[in-house]
């Protein structure tokens, strides 16, 4: 789910009663990836430093209480 969609799912699942707008982006959908965009990658983390880092970022908290190493403080992490 998009950050909006959580938005207007707690608040009305959890009666929350914010009044916030969501407004929808135009011509995306949800099969949309990044890359598909044209636009220059931008690091959101010294971690993070491709699509591809970001896709599989989410899958290493599954990982993480294990002794794997997940490559932080390397040149290659993730």
């Amino acid at each position: 789910m998009t950050i909006g969609e959580l938005r207007k799912m707690f608040n009305v699942e959890r009666a929350i009663g914010a009044n916030v707008t969501v407004i929808p982006m135009e011509g995306w959908m949800r099969g949309d990836w990044f890359d598909s965009t044209g636009r220059a990658w931008i690091n959101p983390s010294p971690n993070m430093r491709s699509l591809n880092e970001a896709t599989l970022y989410p899958g290493i908290g599954m990982i993480e209480s294990t002794n794997i190493s997940v490559g932080r403080g390397n040149r290659h992490p993730l």
